[in-house]
């Protein structure tokens, strides 16, 4: 974009989307390349988009606060939410079932994630709450440890769940997890895409209290997002009932000023 809007044809408007928030830190530890395309970002396309948008409000702060060059005018937020078509899985008058099905999906590792303190307290349940996991994206002590667990109450599904698949898959389900720790700035502003996801095919959401991003969006406060301490959970966690009105964690909803810039 650097070298085709500045040598050629600086005609067409430039629209930046940031689908993470790297931080000043992590750019200077990050690869050559990289710090030298950031270069190029912040002498040039910066200065020439019609657009920046970020996931959410908190990685828009984040950024300005680096970025003060930055005209906070095109900024926008732009969260990347699942197709509309999957409120559709949605069983209706959806009854919890018991034992209560929570249900993982994503890549996992123990430095960065609650799995294993979660696959413990499952096991304490001892039948109460059963747990799914599907993840083709972990590390090799993760897999160890699940080859060793022996527990029926835990099933660990190592080819993952193809994309097209995820609704089908979450209407089986009652609970879904968030399992991350936080471990960087990013993680703890961020609502992670598996979380909308399992929200709009009818799921309550469980995560862990070190995500901020989450416990501030107003966006979510209407939904059944339960905050959770995964280093002690509480067993008599409720289940909260559904909220029909999911257009807004729709895909359509989000990207609806991006089509009509696009358009105009």
């Amino acid at each position: 974009v650097y070298v085709y809007h500045r040598f050629f044809n600086s005609k067409p408007n430039v629209l930046i989307h940031f689908h993470e928030y790297s931080s000043l830190d992590w750019y200077k530890n990050t690869m050559k390349l990289v710090r030298y395309y950031y270069k190029l970002e912040k002498k040039y396309l910066w200065k020439v988009a019609i657009w920046i948008s970020h996931t959410n409000s908190d990685r828009i702060n984040l950024f300005l606060k680096d970025h003060a060059e930055v005209d906070s005018a095109i900024m926008k937020e732009m969260p990347n939410y699942p197709p509309q078509s999957w409120i559709r899985e949605i069983k209706t008058g959806k009854k919890y079932s018991s034992p209560l099905r929570s249900v993982y999906i994503g890549s996992l590792s123990f430095h960065d994630t609650y799995i294993k303190e979660y696959c413990e307290w499952i096991i304490e349940q001892n039948g109460k709450i059963i747990l799914d996991i599907y993840s083709y994206n972990l590390y090799p002590d993760v897999i160890a440890y699940f080859n060793k667990l022996d527990s029926s109450y835990i099933r660990f599904f190592e080819k993952g769940i193809e994309y097209q698949d995820i609704p089908k898959v979450l209407c089986n389900y009652d609970i879904g997890l968030v399992l991350y720790k936080g471990t960087t700035v990013n993680y703890v502003y961020n609502v992670p895409n598996k979380l909308i996801e399992y929200l709009v095919c009818g799921l309550n959401v469980w995560y862990p209290l070190e995500m901020k991003g989450i416990s501030k969006s107003e966006i979510l406060k209407d939904f059944p997002v339960v905050e959770i301490d995964y280093t002690c959970i509480n067993s008599n966690l409720e289940i909260v009932p559904i909220n029909s009105n999911y257009e807004s964690l729709c895909t359509e909803y989000a990207t609806s000023d991006i089509v009509k810039l696009l358009n105009s």
